[in-house]
Formats: C-alpha cells, sequence, structure tokens
C-alpha cells in the first residue's frame, strides 16, 4: 500500500498566536502523525507564518502581503483540513491594491475594503469552498489579560489598541474598525448552520513573569479529538480508493499536467485519434509523432488520451504508457509486464507473467520460484495482443518513446511484435532519433514530424496562459514573444515549452517586481507596470536553457529580501531536485536544503528552513514544478529544467557526489518503510559512489519494497559497462565484515541475479554471476568448514553454468554443473529432502548440458539418478511431486531413444503418461497439455518400432486434445495443433496413405502460414513452416519416404551432431530462456524442462 500525504493549514492572526501554532506543532500534530501511520497517511503541516517572528516589524506588512499571496496557492493546491485561530486581533488591512493581485490570480472575486490578510484568507478558505467547510475547524479564545501590562495588550486586542492613550489618534480609530470588523466574522462563523457546529471556545491566561499565553492543554486537546475521527476516516476512505484503482494513477496525474490549458494542433490531435479507429484494412497500424525535446509531443499525447480515455469503452481497449514519468516507467519490461497484466485482465484470462506463491526461504527474501518458467514479456505480450485483438480493437498509446532505458530492445522496438495485428494501432511520440529511425523502417509504420507552433497558435495558447490568472493579454508583451528569435534564428514561439515557460514568467510579474525596479518612464502605476511587462518580454532569452537560467536566478530574488538568502534557497532547492530522480517532499526539502545550501557554498551565511520562504519560491516556480505521487513530491514540470538546474549549480562531478550523499544519509535516517527510503536511498547512495553504504543497504534488513527498489536500481545500474563494475566492487568491500558480505553475496545470488533474468540482460548477468562464484570462493578458504558458504558456491556454480549454456559454451557449462554437483553431493543428507532437491536440481542441469554435448552415457547416468530422487521424494498427496517423477521419466526417454534402447524408451515414456494422466483436470489446461506431450513421446517410440497403429492411435489423441486446447488468439496452442498435424502426416506416409497425409501437411502449413501473416509466429517455429513446406514439396515430387524424420541414435563421439546442436541452441537462445529448467538452475528446486 502506498503511503500519502495529508496537509494541515494553520490559518489566523501570528503575533499574537505564537504559543499555540508552536503547541501544535509540539503536540498535536505529532499525535495526529502517529494515528494516521496506522492508515499509510503522512501529516504536512502548512504555516506560512512559521519563522516570521525572526523579521522586523517594518518588513511585516510587506511578508504579510506575500502570505496572502501563497497561502491562497495553498489552499486550493493541498484542499487542506484547516485549523483557524481567532483571537482578539483581526490582523493587518492592506491597501485594496497590494491585495488585488494575489485575489485576482487566485481567481477569488470579493470586496477588498477594510478586509485584514487572515480574513481573506478565511473568507477564501471557508466561504469560497463548500467542501472546505466539512473540513475546517475555528477556535475562538478567550484570554484572560489579568497581568499583562498596555503595552503588550495593544498587540494582542483591537479593543483594547483602539482605547489606548500609547496608540496614535489615527491608528486608534484604525483599531476600532478593525475590532468592529472582527466581531462581525466572529458572529458569521457562529452564525453559519455548517460552521457553527465546528466553532468551538478555548480559555487561555497570561503569565506575566514568562510573558506569555499558558493554560492550553486543553485547547491541544480539543484539536486532536476534533480533527483525528475525520482524518481517519477520510484516510481510511483513500486506502478503500486506492485497493479499488479509483484514486488517479501517475499516468493519469501526467496527462492533467500535460493537457492543462491545451490549445492549437486541432489537426495533428485529430488526425492521431482518426488513426484510433481506422479500418480493420487500413496499411498503416502505426503513427509516431517525432520532434524536439519541449515541442509539445507531451501535450499532444496527453490531449490524445483524454479524447481516447472518453471515448466508447466498447468501442476498443486502451493501453496508455508514458516513458519517464517515475523510474519504473522507463523500463520495457515494467511496461510489458503491465500491459499484460491489463490485458490478461481484460480476457479473463490467468496473467501468464505473475510470479505463483511460494514457502518462505531464510535465504530469499522475495518471491523467486517461477519467474524463469514464464514466458518472455514480449511473447507473453504478442500473444495476448492478438487474443484481445480478435475480440476488439486494441488501441496502444506511448509517450516518450526516447525516455526508456538506453538498451538496444528498446531504441529498437525490438519488444513490439514483428507486425502488428490487423486489429491494433499504436500511436506514440519521440524525440528524432533511433527509435523514430527504426518504426520509420516498418512498412506499417508511418512517423510524422511535429511541426513548430505558428503565430495564431502562438496566440491561443497565450490567451489560455493568461486566463488561467484571470487576466486580460499584455498584447505588447506577447507580440513581442512571438517575434523573438529562437536558436538557428527559427521563431522561438514554434517550441511549446519555451512560450509556455515566458509566458508564466509574465504572469509572474506583479506590483512586487515594479516596486523592486527603478523607476522608469513617467505615467500612471499601470502604465509603467505596463511598459515593464513589455520590457520583460524583450528581454527574455530566445532558448529553452537561457530561459531557464534566468527563471532560476529571477526565483531567488522573489523569495527573499535578502538576495543572499533567496539565491541561496533557490540554488539550494533547483539543485536538490535536479539530481533526484521524482522529487523531493516538503519534510525533505526542510531537512535536506540547508545541508545542500552549505555543499554550494561555504562561505554564504546559514540557511535556516523557511516554510513560507519555500511557499514563495514554489510560487515564483510554479510553472516548472508539480506535485508527483500520493506523498506529494516537487518535481520539475519538465526534463530540460532538470538539466538546465544541473548545469546552471551542479555542473561539478564531486560535488553531485557530495549532495547525493547528504541526499542518501537523510534517506537512509527515515524509518525502513519510507516509501522515498524504500525507492531511493540506493540510488542516491550508488550516484555519491558510497561503496559501503550501498552495501550494507543492500545486504541489511529491508522491507519489501526496499529490497525492491536496492533491486531493481542496482540491476538497472548495472546495464552499462561502468556501472557493472560498480556493482560488482561491493562484493570487495574491505569494511563490511564476513556476516554481512555473506549476506550480501547471497542478496546477488537469488534476487539481483533473478532481476537480471528478468530483464533479460546476458552480459551484466554474467559478470555478477562471475562475481558472486569469486566471493564464495574466497570465503570458502577462509572458512573450508561453513555449510552455508559451501552451499551458496555450489549456487554461484550453477548461475555460472546458466550463463554459459546461454553463451553455447557447453564445457564451460559443464564444468560449472559437474563441481555445483559434487558440492550438493557432499552436503546431501537422507534426513534433510531439502539437501536431495539440490542434488536434483545439479542431475538435471548435468543431463541437460551433456545431451546438448552428445554424451549420451553421461546424460543416461544423471537422469537416472535424478529419476531415483524423484521417485523417493514422491508423495501421492502432493501432485507436483509425481510431476517431478514424470519429468523425469521423460527425460530418461529422450535418452534411452537417442540411444536406440526403444524398449526403454516406451517403459519410461509409458509410465510418464501413466502419471500424467492421473494428474489432468480439464478445468487445468496446463495437465492436459502434459498428457498431449507425453502421448507424442509415446508416438515417436511407436514410430521408430514400426507400430505405426500405435503412433496412430498417440498422436490421434494428442490432437484431439490439442484442438480442444487451441485459441485463434493464442499461437503457441495453434502451433501445437500444427505440430501434432505433422506427427500424424508423418504416420500416413509410413502407411502408403499419401491423399491423408498430404491434407495433414496443409493443414499444417496453413496454421502456419497464418501466424506468420498475422506476426504471430515467433523465431523458434521458423524451423517449423520450413520443414512442411519442404514435406509437401518431396510429396510433389514423389519421394514421400524423404518427407519423414526418421530418428537415429547419435554417439557420444559423434561431434558434427553436438556442433549441431550447439549451433542451433544459440540461434534459439530466446526459446531456452522460456523453458522451466532455466528456474532451477538458481532457485535449487528440481522440475526439469520438457520441450515436444
Amino acid at each position: 500500500m502506498s503511503w500519502r500525504a495529508r496537509a494541515v493549514f494553520v490559518s489566523g492572526t501570528f503575533r499574537d498566536m505564537h504559543e499555540e501554532r508552536d503547541l501544535l506543532a509540539a503536540r498535536a500534530f505529532p499525535a495526529l502523525e502517529e494515528r494516521l501511520a496506522e492508515h499509510y497517511t503522512i501529516l504536512e503541516r502548512v504555516d506560512l507564518r512559521v519563522g516570521v517572528e525572526t523579521r522586523g516589524l517594518g518588513d511585516d506588512h510587506a511578508k504579510q502581503e506575500l502570505v496572502l499571496k501563497v497561502c491562497l496557492d495553498d489552499v486550493k493546491r493541498c484542499r487542506p483540513f484547516l485549523i483557524v485561530l481567532i483571537g482578539d486581533r483581526y490582523g493587518w488591512v492592506p491597501p485594496p491594491a497590494r491585495a488585488r493581485a494575489a485575489v485576482e490570480e487566485a481567481g477569488f472575486r470579493t470586496s477588498l475594503e477594510g478586509k485584514s490578510v487572515t480574513a481573506l484568507e478565511i473568507e477564501f478558505g471557508l466561504w469560497g469552498d463548500l467542501d472546505q467547510q466539512t473540513r475546517s475547524r475555528i477556535y475562538f479564545r478567550t484570554l484572560d489579560y489579568t497581568g499583562m501590562d498596555e503595552a503588550q495588550a495593544i498587540v494582542y486586542s483591537d479593543e483594547r489598541a483602539a482605547a489606548s492613550a500609547l496608540v496614535p489618534a489615527a491608528d486608534r480609530a484604525r483599531a476600532a474598525e478593525r475590532a468592529t470588523a472582527l466581531a462581525a466574522s466572529k458572529r458569521k462563523l457562529r452564525d453559519d448552520p455548517v460552521l457553527g457546529p465546528r466553532c468551538r471556545d478555548y480559555s487561555a491566561q497570561w503569565d506575566p513573569i514568562a510573558k506569555t499565553v499558558t493554560g492550553l492543554g486543553a485547547f491541544i486537546a480539543h484539536v486532536v479529538s476534533d480533527l483525528l475521527p475525520e482524518m481517519i476516516a477520510e484516510a481510511k476512505e483513500q486506502v478503500a480508493a486506492a485497493k479499488a484503482g479509483t484514486l488517479p494513477t501517475p499516468l493519469e496525474q501526467f496527462v492533467a499536467e500535460r493537457s492543462r490549458g491545451f490549445r492549437g494542433r486541432a489537426d495533428i490531435v485529430g488526425r492521431l485519434s482518426a488513426h484510433a479507429t481506422d479500418p480493420d484494412g487500413a496499411d498503416t497500424r502505426g503513427r509516431v509523432l517525432a520532434g524536439p525535446s519541449g515541442g509539445g509531443k507531451s501535450a499532444v499525447f496527453a490531449r490524445v488520451y483524454e479524447q481516447l480515455a472518453g471515448a466508447n469503452g466498447d468501442d476498443f481497449w486502451l493501453l496508455a504508457h508514458a516513458a519517464g514519468i517515475d523510474p519504473r516507467s522507463t523500463s520495457v519490461v515494467s511496461l510489458l509486464e503491465d500491459w499484460v497484466a491489463v490485458l490478461a485482465g481484460k480476457l479473463g484470462v490467468e496473467n501468464p507473467l505473475a510470479v505463483p506463491p511460494r514457502g518462505p526461504d531464510a535465504r530469499e527474501s522475495r518471491v523467486t520460484a517461477g519467474i524463469d518458467k514464464r514466458p518472455k514479456p514480449q511473447e507473453a505480450f504478442a500473444e495476448l495482443l492478438a487474443r484481445a485483438a480478435a475480440k476488439r480493437r486494441v488501441v496502444l498509446l506511448l509517450d516518450a518513446l526516447d525516455r526508456f532505458e538506453r538498451t538496444p530492445e528498446a531504441e529498437q522496438l525490438a519488444w513490439l511484435p514483428a507486425r502488428l495485428p490487423a486489429n491494433v494501432r499504436l500511436i506514440a511520440t519521440a524525440v528524432t532519433g533511433p527509435e523514430t529511425e527504426a518504426l520509420a523502417r516498418r512498412p506499417d509504420f508511418v512517423v510524422e514530424p511535429l511541426v513548430p507552433l505558428t503565430g495564431d497558435e502562438a496566440g491561443e495558447i497565450a490567451q489560455s496562459v493568461y486566463d488561467r490568472y484571470h487576466r486580460q493579454p499584455n498584447r505588447d508583451a506577447v507580440k513581442e514573444l512571438v517575434e523573438k528569435p529562437g536558436p538557428d534564428e527559427a521563431p522561438a514561439h514554434g517550441n511549446a515549452l519555451w512560450l509556455v515557460s515566458a509566458l508564466e514568467e509574465l504572469n509572474l510579474l506583479d506590483g512586487d517586481d515594479f516596486r523592486r525596479a527603478e523607476a522608469g518612464t513617467e505615467g500612471a502605476d499601470e502604465d509603467r507596470l505596463h511598459a515593464m511587462v513589455v520590457g520583460e518580454a524583450r528581454a527574455l532569452p530566445g532558448d529553452v536553457e537561457g530561459l531557464y537560467a534566468r527563471l532560476f536566478e529571477r526565483a531567488g530574488r522573489r523569495v527573499s529580501d535578502d538576495p543572499r538568502e533567496g539565491t541561496a534557497l533557490a540554488r539550494a532547492f533547483t539543485a536538490a531536485v535536479a539530481l533526484s530522480r521524482g522529487g523531493f517532499r516538503e519534510r525533505d526539502l526542510a531537512a535536506l536544503i540547508p545541508g545542500v545550501a552549505r555543499l554550494l557554498d561555504p562561505s554564504a551565511p546559514s540557511l535556516a528552513w523557511d516554510a513560507l520562504g519555500f511557499a514563495s519560491l514554489r510560487r515564483a516556480l510554479r510553472a516548472h514544478l508539480v506535485r508527483r505521487g500520493e506523498d506529494d513530491r516537487w518535481d520539475f514540470h519538465h526534463r530540460q529544467a532538470r538539466s538546465a538546474a544541473e548545469r546552471a549549480y551542479v555542473p561539478d562531478a564531486g560535488m553531485r557526489k557530495q549532495i547525493h550523499e547528504l541526499v542518501g544519509d537523510h534517506l537512509l535516517g527515515l524509518p525502513a518503510d519510507d516509501p522515498l527510503r524504500e525507492s531511493e536511498a540506493i540510488y542516491h547512495l550508488i550516484q555519491a559512489d558510497a561503496c559501503e553504504k550501498a552495501a550494507r543497504l543492500y545486504a541489511g534488513e529491508l522491507t519489501p519494497g526496499g529490497l525492491e527498489g536496492c533491486r531493481e536500481t542496482l540491476a538497472r545500474h548495472a546495464l552499462g559497462d561502468p556501472g557493472l563494475a560498480w556493482v560488482t566492487s561491493l562484493l570487495e568491500v574491505d569494511a563490511l565484515g564476513h556476516d554481512v558480505v555473506v549476506a550480501l553475496g547471497e542478496r546477488y545470488l537469488f534476487d539481483l541475479d533473478a532481476e537480471l533474468n528478468r530483464l533479460y540482460v546476458l552480459p551484466p548477468r554474467a559478470g555478477v554471476a562471475r562475481a558472486t562464484e569469486r566471493l564464495f570462493r574466497r570465503l570458502l578458504r577462509e572458512q573450508p568448514n561453513d555449510r552455508r558458504v559451501l552451499r551458496d558456491v555450489s549456487v554461484s556454480l550453477d548461475n555460472v553454468g546458466e550463463v554459459e549454456l546461454a553463451r553455447g559454451n557447453l564445457e564451460g557449462a559443464s564444468a560449472a554443473y559437474a563441481e555445483s554437483l559434487a558440492i550438493s553431493r557432499g552436503l546431501s543428507d537422507a534426513a534433510r529432502p531439502e539437501s536431495l532437491r539440490d542434488v536434483s536440481v545439479s542431475l538435471n542441469n548435468v543431463g541437460r548440458v551433456e545431451m546438448m554435448r552428445g554424451n549420451l552415457e553421461g546424460a543416461s547416468a544423471a537422469y537416472a539418478e535424478m529419476l531415483t530422487i524423484a521417485r523417493r521424494l514422491s508423495d501421492a498427496a502432493r501432485p507436483a511431486s509425481l510431476r517431478d517423477v514424470s519429468v523425469s521419466l521423460n527425460n530418461v526417454g529422450r535418452v534411452e531413444l537417442a540411444r536406440g534402447n526403444l524398449e526403454g524408451a516406451s517403459a519410461a515414456y509409458a509410465e510418464s503418461l501413466t502419471i500424467r494422466r492421473g494428474l489432468s483436470d480439464a478445468a487445468r489446461p496446463a495437465s492436459l497439455r502434459d498428457v498431449s506431450v507425453s502421448l507424442d513421446n509415446v508416438g515417436q517410440v511407436e514410430m521408430r518400432r514400426g507400430n505405426l497403429e500405435g503412433a496412430s492411435a498417440a498422436y490421434a489423441e494428442s490432437l484431439t486434445i490439442r484442438r480442444r486446447l487451441s485459441d485463434a488468439a493464442r499461437p503457441a496452442s495453434l502451433r501445437d495443433v500444427s505440430v501434432s498435424l505433422d506427427n500424424i502426416g508423418q504416420v500416413e506416409i509410413m502407411r502408403g496413405k499419401l491423399d491423408e497425409a498430404r491434407k495433414h501437411f496443409e493443414e499444417s502449413l496453413s496454421i502456419l502460414t497464418g501466424l506468420q501473416r498475422d506476426g504471430k509466429l515467433l523465431p523458434a517455429w521458423s524451423d517449423d513452416l520450413a520443414r512442411i513446406k519442404d514435406r509437401l514439396d518431396r510429396l510433389g515430387a514423389e519421394t514421400p519416404s524423404r518427407a519423414v524424420d526418421i530418428p537415429r541414435p547419435h554417439p557420444a563421439a559423434d561431434a558434427d551432431r553436438a556442433a549441431a546442436l550447439n549451433i542451433a541452441y544459440q540461434k534459439d537462445l530466446a526459446a531456452w530462456q522460456a523453458l522451466p529448467f532455466w528456474k532451477r538452475l538458481r532457485t535449487k528446486k528440481p522440475e526439469p524442462p520438457e520441450r515436444i
């Protein structure tokens, strides 16, 4: 379950409410946090006046005005629980002209005359939103002024100030007006039918010695008792919504961000949306929109998504993905796993990529059983996509193909079917590069360039941005932007990112900027402000990088009147976010920014966290920041902002490492189940080159989420040569100690290896396998009697053997498996069944590689012993153990058939068939297919024995089962039928029934050519098609006997046969990786491979 943030906004005057605010932070909020944590909710306090008391009174009014601007943003942003504190002060009443910009910008229509900043906050937060009223609590303080001198009383009470001789006459009159307005505001709140019951009074006293307000215990208790039930109820609703899938997904949030205020490009959006419903016979099945970064491709994607998602769901199934919106989204494997799960759900079938449950293993901290027996993700996707397309139109919508990991599979789009099924349409965007070039070579794809925005479209976008700020466009400023040249003298407005960023910057200019500017032209304030905005538009750089640099620099000046403080905050914030993968939460930034600021400029004054300063910075950068995830992480809206910030503030690699380590240390200090710690701690330690810390993290106690974060990040870092060397170097860190090193090595054996296998990347997997082997051999030399380490050596050798097998190095695989078997034998104990299973796994490995080498004697011995163990461990109450026996029998039969021992093969295959008939269940298609495989084995032996009737009966029954299991949308099931037809055709030739043989061959050929036509013929099946064509050609040439496969034994010394097997294996690596036996090599659980 993901954690989510819940905000509490504290509103009210502040010069008289210090004690309440302090106690809320020290006592009330921690109590709420503790209870909300039980419901996966993190409390975030929003109090924009924290830290204000350090400012001088002369700065107070300017500070209040700034508070008004950012608080209206934050109330609208976080839709918080609102705590309103009201004492005896109405608060500062700004001139209407100073409040107008903030109020109008928020889209808030109200009279400003005579209203304090606090009154406007309350009016916006309560009266402007009916839903907000039920998330608000109002607390009226009754203060006993006994013992308070008059100089202090006039600070706490407008009524006392109105009557005090210490206050000038004009100020007394204004204080009287404020006291009257305060009384009216209190009456309005108490009389409201919704808010009245949510008001509460509390008493407080004045301590004349400490000069502070006291007696607030009851107030704190009331806050907790009022808010906690409502917050828990909402948290439960959110948890239920998350489980039901009704909360916005990261993709939906991304679409909302990118489509906001979308204007123009109607022809492109219309063309792409229409492509989704093109007729089935259309030649073009994929359309790709290509253009430069920042050109507006994601906005087009978002608009097309909205149109398609809002269309009739009965017309098509929409599968959408945006790469780069979070770390996981850049993985092709993760994309395929997600889409396979969606397709399986829509089809109502079992997810072929789901990991089956297994019992706990003390040395494995995650579920790994079954991973390797699953099909490759691209094969599962191709099969389910074809099945889905047979029922309904399927639309694949992809944004930012260039944001996937830099692997050949991603760059060449090798994960897509060679030809999309006729009822599938793909729409994608990408920066022009390898991805667009690869798709342009496909006959069924069209790649079209994203043309720059026109001047008219730029005008439409400008109107949209100004509408969002409830302003009329400054036509002269917009004209400056439209006429500004960009890079290569092309119009700057052609780039959507530049245009929107420039417009947002102009809309952030207001009276505050005008007051900072030097006096320019004479005239009215409005005329001078207009001229300043036009001048700003003229001064903006015409390129995206230059514009971002200027925005970051100006943001610092807007944050604080102290230029060094504002610059330090802006630099620290942008640097920290730039070096993150998905942004930080506000509480993380509060902890990190002071340290980052010190690293960036050690000579600068110490920077203390200031919530109001941060809110001001967010406002200054609001067009370039987004909140991501349920935990509200602040991140850059566009990746070009991230790269611009990194180049501007942290160009030095050494400085980047220091900041990464600072972030890593902060994350390690968080609770183990903190979601940001789980996913990001290892990333920052990698970037910091903090080897020992990274090693201890991965070797230590981790939550499931923490283990997943480490595993996936390390695996992806290992994809390149420098990253692989770094990952394997963790195994050589000297300071870890024996126990930590063993735990780390086992994580590599059972966890990291599984992830690299999931990603189907051989070089890094080979590097990790060899590194773990070296590690455990070294540890064994140091402690020769350590049985745990000895078994780890055995497992590491299995991994090495698996890698060498994948490389086609049969000698290397044989040596590794043989040594692993020797160790397993030495560790075996009849009293421990799991140790016998280890031996069985090693025997399976040895038998497989010896078969491939042509060493039939060696394979026979291994499989025979494996069968003996399987019989010993079999239990009628455990069907899986009986299936292990049947699989072992099939391996034995295969070897005996290759040796020419037909009687031995027949006996083994017959017993296996008997077991499988007993295990078959019509409700479990896999069990029926097992029966058909055994029938094929029996038929093959009977053919060799010359028993054509027996062979025909076995093959016919197998065909009957496979026809029953066939599904036009499941290519593998159709291929099974074609194999059975081929088998029967060969029997008919031997029986002299050439017409019957031809009929079966032609049906088999029809199935295979249909699969080829629809792009469903996997590379591993290509030989089937050639073989059937050859059989029919030979039948036509009246050489029927040569159309039959007559198996012949091949001795171990037949080097040519062994070489041929080796070459065939290398060509068919992908198919081998999908076989069940790959899992055994790692997990030491026996279930030998089986093929038709």
